[in-house]
């Protein structure tokens, strides 16, 4: 785990744990909307990023635009008005980048049949033919009715098979498309949005609307801040107890993400939690009582780590401490103990994972050390010494050879001590021995920080493990 940070009991402005706004794409008055007609869809990526071809309507005459964007659900024959701004990209020229849309039934019958086609799966140009020639005016309006399937039998060329399948597959897209429609209303991004409702489907704005916290818990790209901002529009109730463990969460996430932190002290977590929802515009104003609040955020990590989302343990300690207790029992018994600060509070999955990598490092520990001949590498270190003009020193040399002969080893000391040049040693000579190196770091500029030092190729850890 990480080193715990500065025990802080005040409910202070806490910056680390501010939300970082990210910039908007364009501004209201770069925003324009154009109507249209989806006559091709050029390119679809599996997350949905499409580049379209509409005709516009409007004005003396037709003309043909290209669109970016996440699109979901649009397909070819939908009329639709778009929301975005334009822009020139450098190779494909003028485009449209997409933000948002709001669909159009189609104003004749040749754009119905193109629309039913593009969006009913198993639907082709004759049926759909069929279907508009049936109703007319109100191909849509019978779709959308309960007995749909049934009035579809009656259409030329349609069974009781293919009339439920194409009643199933329109209200399937048409609760999709809705569901969209309704989260994008509330400010939700295309990419976000459709991630929720991949995963509550026709429930979406049930679930979102009754609480929009544990709704967006663990879609990605969603947590407290848009849950918040959701709630917020939505007028939901401050007092949801979801609410005060959503902020609990973030604290501990903001944590990770940005500081690296894979745990926090408990009296942290609750004094960063109080900051972040007093200084929300949720929570009556920033009105609200700090001793309910701090109330209701023990109660929220009570709550967390009674159902196990939340590991506590005392600070050099891998036994998890018993749900039964209560928090506040613990920070009792703690206070002889430097406040409470002992009290190691951390997620479930990194809790897990630490477990993990510290059963495999053991495992490591514990096979037997590599034979190496050790006349052979005090050759080497000599050979290799005069000709990278070094002269390495005795713990250097000593830390080549343990490295050499362990299976898992952690190369430590502070700064100028020689770590580098010991690492510049271990890959020249793994190199020497036909053995495979594979360097990795944090962060994209640390990765080529060690490239340039080692002479070898580095990755990210995320490309390593490609994850």
């Amino acid at each position: 785990g990480a080193m715990p940070i500065n025990n802080n009991n005040n409910n202070n402005r806490d910056p680390s744990y501010e939300p970082r706004k990210a910039a908007a794409v364009g501004t209201d008055e770069m925003m324009s909307e154009i109507a249209g007609f989806v006559g091709r869809v050029t390119y679809s990526s599996k997350d949905d990023f499409k580049v379209i071809k509409v005709r516009t309507v409007g004005g003396k005459r037709t003309q043909q635009a290209t669109l970016v964007g996440n699109m979901p659900g649009i397909g070819v024959g939908q009329t639709l008005v778009f929301r975005g701004y334009w822009g020139n990209h450098p190779r494909h020229g003028k485009r449209f980048t997409v933000l948002s849309w709001e669909e159009r039934a189609p104003d004749s019958a040749a754009d119905m049949i193109v629309y039913l086609q593009g969006m009913i799966k198993g639907v082709g140009p004759v049926t759909a033919k069929n279907i508009v020639k049936a109703f007319g005016d109100a191909t849509l309006k019978t779709l959308d009715s309960p007995d749909a399937a049934a009035v579809l039998e009656k259409v030329n060329g349609v069974g009781k098979k293919t009339a439920v399948r194409i009643k199933e597959n329109w209200d399937e897209g048409r609760d999709s498309r809705e569901a969209l429609h309704f989260l994008q209303g509330l400010g939700m991004s295309v990419r976000v949005a459709q991630r929720v409702v991949r995963r509550y489907g026709a429930n979406t704005e049930k679930i979102v609307g009754s609480d929009p916290y544990t709704a967006l818990l663990e879609v990605r790209g969603g947590g407290f801040m848009e849950a918040e901002r959701i709630a917020q529009t939505l007028k939901s109730s401050p007092e949801l107890p979801s609410r005060y463990m959503a902020g609990v969460q973030h604290v501990l996430l903001c944590a990770s993400n940005q500081d690296g932190h894979s745990y926090l002290p408990l009296d942290r977590v609750i004094s960063s939690t109080v900051w972040l929802l007093s200084s929300s515009p949720g929570t009556n104003g920033g009105q609200i009582n700090p001793d309910l609040l701090e109330q209701r955020v023990r109660e929220a990590v009570n709550s967390l780590h009674r159902n196990g989302n939340l590991m506590l343990r005392y600070h050099g300690s891998s036994h998890v401490l018993h749900p039964r207790k209560g928090i506040n029992e613990l920070l009792e018994a703690s206070d002889d103990r430097n406040n409470g600060s002992l009290i190691r509070c951390q997620s479930k999955q990194l809790c897990e994972a630490e477990l993990v990598v510290k059963a495999n490092l053991l495992a490591r520990a514990q096979r037997e050390s590599l034979a190496i001949d050790q006349d052979r590498l005090d050759s080497w270190l000599e050979r290799y010494q005069a000709q990278a003009s070094l002269n390495l020193n005795r713990e250097q040399i000593a830390g080549i050879k343990l490295v050499t002969t362990s299976s898992a080893s952690i190369l430590t000391g502070g700064p100028g001590c020689g770590k580098t040049v010991t690492a510049q040693a271990l890959v020249a000579l793994w190199s020497a021995q036909g053995k495979k190196v594979k360097l990795c770091a944090p962060t994209g500029r640390a990765a080529q920080r060690l490239s340039e030092l080692t002479h070898a190729e580095a990755q990210t850890i995320h490309r390593l493990l490609e994850f």
